[in-house]
């Protein structure tokens, strides 16, 4: 399950006053293909199906009435890039990065 950081505040004028939006859960199913150059890098990719987020009218009574009024389909570009340290006393210790 997907729980968006949704902190929106009320909208600015011309709005009506308390007229806010609020992003609805989702789940989807995901995984990762992994690619290992050699023993201490590897890339992962994720892969999945896209996010399904409702968008709804929330805050004063006629925007709240509203209901839902928009959907938005998200799916995480992602490349993440790990480097391990090797076998170190039984441990294998991993740094990793990515750009989203």
């Amino acid at each position: 399950m997907e729980t968006p950081a949704d902190s929106s505040s009320s909208l600015t004028a011309p709005a009506l006053p308390d007229t806010r939006v609020e992003l609805g859960k989702a789940s989807a199913l995901t995984g990762f293909v992994n690619y290992c150059l050699n023993d201490q890098l590897s890339f992962s990719i994720p892969l999945g199906l896209c996010v399904k987020h409702k968008i709804s009218g929330a805050g004063n009574l006629l925007i709240a009435g509203l209901g839902k009024f928009s959907d938005v389909k998200v799916m995480p570009v992602t490349v993440l890039a790990q480097y391990s340290t090797g076998d170190i006393g039984g441990l294998r210790l991993f740094v990793g990065s990515g750009l989203n």
